[in-house]
């Protein structure tokens, strides 16, 4: 990435709210502009991509009340469930209590699931290969940083994009998350200005990983780069 950008260390603290994911937590990170421009009809870009691509997001959690779903989420969801159905528990959220949500600014949300129903799992470690596999270029993870996620809890578990070699975690919120999966996104990848969406790499805040990224490899040929394509991958 080509943003300059600033290395900030600081105390991570989670705050757990009843009923829904509530996750306030910060590491060690390198922060660029976070993305203001709104996309309102947000359509995923048919491709190809080329290298570019957005780093793994820092955490930058919920701080307004703003209770209207982004234009991002909305076409994220309508995506998912177009291609994999079953039903969304919604995205906006009441500001009521004290707990720290993404919900609050319509930046989550919340894919109905049933983690002790075989199909329905079935179904998520799909979106979960469709988001984190490699593309042709070398990019870990690439669709989940196309798209600007933060974080997912799903089953016990939490995948963190500023931890993400830390692969899924144990989750210990007040919610299992055992009937939905739980996604939240970084302001960019909400306001729909991403690379899935646009083509071109959104400036976000981007997490300070040790170690990453790792020293510059040869650039692949062009051998049928990655679309925002759902069905038949990277052709």
């Amino acid at each position: 990435m080509s943003t300059k950008t600033f290395r900030v260390k600081a105390t991570a603290l989670m705050l757990v709210g009843a009923g829904c994911a509530s996750v306030f937590e910060m590491g060690g990170g390198e922060v660029a502009s976070a993305a203001t421009t709104i996309n309102p009809s947000p359509t995923p870009f048919p491709g190809p991509f080329t290298s570019k691509i957005e780093g793994f997001s820092a955490y930058d959690g919920q701080t307004k009340c703003i209770r209207k779903a982004k234009p991002g989420v909305v076409a994220f969801e309508k995506f998912v469930l177009r291609k994999l159905k079953k039903a969304s528990f919604g995205i906006a959220r009441s500001c009521s209590g004290s707990s720290v949500s993404e919900h609050k600014e319509g930046r989550a949300i919340d894919w109905h699931m049933n983690a002790y129903n075989w199909r329905d799992r079935q179904q998520v470690k799909k979106l979960f290969r469709y988001l984190f596999k490699t593309d042709w270029w070398g990019n870990p993870y690439a669709r989940a940083r196309r798209l600007g996620i933060m974080y997912i809890i799903w089953n016990k578990k939490m995948w963190r994009a500023y931890r993400p070699f830390d692969g899924w975690q144990k989750y210990e919120g007040s919610s299992p998350h055992t009937d939905h999966v739980h996604i939240s996104f970084a302001r960019a990848g909400a306001n729909g200005v991403t690379s899935f969406w646009t083509g071109e790499v959104a400036k976000l805040p981007e997490a300070w990983i040790p170690g990453w990224p790792p020293e510059p490899t040869p650039t692949p040929p062009n051998q049928g780069k990655t679309t925002g394509r759902f069905a038949g991958e990277d052709t």
